[in-house]
């Protein structure tokens, strides 16, 4: 194995409750912290969005993925497939669940209490402090040179096109 993922989903004690992970965030993070030392190369995959979280818990998990020695980092927004517990739960609150389901990167069905348009404007933005950050650029190089090459292009095309989406 060269390469280890690490679903941590929330940097949030509350969110790790209320999505029934109870995911120890300090021992998540030794983890990491210890696979990096090994040589492992580092991904982590993350949620916003979950029912009734604040714009402070987003911050809280996107805090917890920059702070970390993860060389990449997904930052998903939450989708309520039908049949899941969280669209169960989301039913049950009396939450609209009826969403168009296209992929994870924009806002389905917002059952969170941050307005959609801020969502996805968090999420953009953690995406661009994770990846513009020199050391971590510089980690990522170092550790997959190949992988590196071909993650630089593909996330220049993506950079670029989400400035041009925000500029409008």
């Amino acid at each position: 194995a060269y390469r280890l993922i690490f679903a941590i989903e929330s940097g949030s004690k509350q969110v790790q409750k209320a999505i029934r992970k109870n995911l120890n965030l300090e021992k998540a993070n030794t983890n990491i912290e210890m696979a990096n030392k090994k040589g492992f190369f580092l991904g982590g995959f993350f949620t916003i969005g979950f029912p009734d979280e604040t714009e402070e818990q987003v911050r809280k998990t996107i805090n917890f993925a920059l702070k970390s020695k993860l060389h990449t980092a997904h930052f998903f927004i939450l989708t309520p497939f039908p049949g899941t517990v969280v669209w169960t739960d989301a039913v049950k609150a009396g939450m609209p669940v009826d969403a168009h389901y296209e992929h994870y990167y924009q806002v389905s069905v917002n059952l969170s209490k941050v307005p959609t348009e801020r969502l996805e404007k968090i999420r953009k933005d953690a995406l661009a402090r994770f990846y513009l950050n020199p050391i971590r650029a510089y980690r990522f190089m170092m550790r997959a040179p190949h992988f590196f090459k071909r993650s630089f292009e593909y996330g220049l095309i993506l950079f670029l096109t989400l400035i041009g989406k925000w500029n409008k």
